[in-house]
């Protein structure tokens, strides 16, 4: 019997990079000519679920039965019942990554590259990476610690040089030197990196695949994904509005991440909620009527 160990985001993109696929294969499996249908597990990060294959994932000739999914227990043993999202789970991981350290998020490496989809109070950001980086900070910390702060802050920057290759190199300095690493800006912008949405997005497409038989895909179109800072009342805002394809593209549909922080920057809430789907391809009214009911469901939990 041979493993193999390869990246979920082979078969799931948007996982966690910790998420990993065992599967589990006879030395007749692991020919050039066909392609491994055993079982298998996924594991992901920080989750309380563990998936199994249907039976269409099997290998032919086998009688033996396996429920989609199965959700733990607190005892250690699994239930039968359908899988849902349960929020109140999802909202203490999403505000747990928050409260991590700076220095342990990839915070410097997300920033540069989401500054080109992000807005600041309603104000979208140049389409050139290293100057949208710039924008972002500066105005994110004009916000939050007023126009002198974020002058200083300017300067500072100007002093940089803007190459990619220095990014992380500059943005770091940035916030040890000007920004701070728990300030009330900086609190903010910790909210805008990958790990802080992986808990729902991870919960989402679990939700697909226990829906469709498959994952959903992350959407590659410019508006995929979109990140809005504004001000509310004496806090702050952070919302990240992501696109899901249905494997087989015959559907998408948008989810929201809304993160409300305090006027210091701390965490007040977290909303998730998915939005209509929307069809690309022909689909009985029957059908499209039955994904929308299981979609308003999604986040209901």
């Amino acid at each position: 019997m041979e493993y193999l160990m390869i990246p979920l985001g082979v078969v799931c993109v948007g996982l966690s990079v910790g998420t990993l696929l065992y599967l589990r294969a006879g030395p007749g499996d692991l020919s050039p000519s066909s392609s491994p249908r055993s079982k298998f597990l996924v594991e992901v990060e920080e989750s309380d679920l563990e998936c199994v294959s249907s039976p269409r994932h099997h290998r032919r000739g086998s009688s033996k039965k396996f429920n989609m999914y199965t959700r733990r227990s607190s005892s250690g043993g699994s239930t039968k019942s359908p899988f849902t999202i349960k929020l109140s789970e999802v909202n203490s991981k999403v505000k747990a990554k928050i409260a991590t350290p700076l220095s342990k998020l990839p915070v410097f490496i997300d920033l540069p590259r989401l500054a080109t989809r992000t807005s600041v109070c309603g104000i979208a950001l140049s389409s050139k990476k290293q100057l949208a980086s710039r924008e972002l900070l500066v105005r994110a910390c004009e916000m939050v610690e007023g126009k002198e702060r974020s002058a200083l802050l300017s300067t500072f920057l100007e002093s940089k040089e803007a190459t990619a290759a220095e990014d992380r190199l500059w943005m770091e300095a940035a916030f040890e030197e000007v920004i701070g690493t728990d300030s009330p800006t900086a609190r903010v912008l910790k909210c805008v990196n990958q790990s802080v949405i992986m808990p729902a997005a991870t919960e989402i497409k679990l939700y697909m695949y226990h829906m469709t038989g498959k994952p959903s895909k992350d959407s590659r179109e410019k508006d995929g994904w979109r990140v809005t800072i504004a001000k509310r009342g004496e806090g702050y805002q952070v919302t990240h509005s992501r696109e899901e394809v249905a494997f087989d593209e015959s559907f998408k549909f948008s989810w929201k991440l809304k993160i409300e922080l305090g006027e210091k920057g701390l965490v007040r809430g977290v909303n998730l909620k998915t939005e209509e789907a929307v069809f690309l391809k022909e689909m009985e009214v029957g059908k499209k009527q039955a994904l929308c009911r299981k979609l308003s469901r999604m986040c209901k939990g």
